[in-house]
């Protein structure tokens, strides 16, 4: 056999065992952005950014940043992390596959904890006001 019929051969199998694998299980390189990835990080980053939120409204409850009312920072953390965690949630029940798949799964249990830790950064912070 020559090298170029062995080339051949070695191409038409790697291509038919391309062509008989599920579509859903082929894995997504780590740089491609799909759809799943987007949603997943969008609310994983609301989740960070309610978490720092909720951060601030322990630390600086009245702060130089334009907010006298300083509930409002409490509230805001409470509801980004609510939004955060939703979401992943949402990410996560959709998704068909597991991480690495394209889905958004590692983003979408980020979004979890973030929301949650800025849920209760917030609700921590609201409570410490009224009391």
């Amino acid at each position: 056999m020559s090298v170029h019929n062995s080339l051949v051969a070695d191409g038409a199998a790697r291509m038919a065992a391309a062509l008989s694998t599920p579509a859903g299980s082929l894995a997504v390189g780590a740089g491609e952005l799909t759809s799943g990835r987007l949603v997943a990080t969008s609310a994983a980053l609301l989740g960070v950014a309610a978490a720092v939120v909720g951060v601030l409204a322990l630390i600086r409850p009245n702060s130089r940043f334009g907010v006298t009312n300083g509930p409002a920072w409490a509230v805001a953390a409470v509801v980004g992390g609510v939004l955060g965690t939703v979401v992943g949630v949402w990410v996560l029940a959709t998704a068909t596959g597991g991480p690495g798949t394209g889905n958004g799964v590692v983003g979408g249990y980020l979004a979890i904890v973030a929301g949650l830790l800025a849920a209760g950064l917030g609700g921590y912070a609201a409570a410490r006001r009224t009391s």
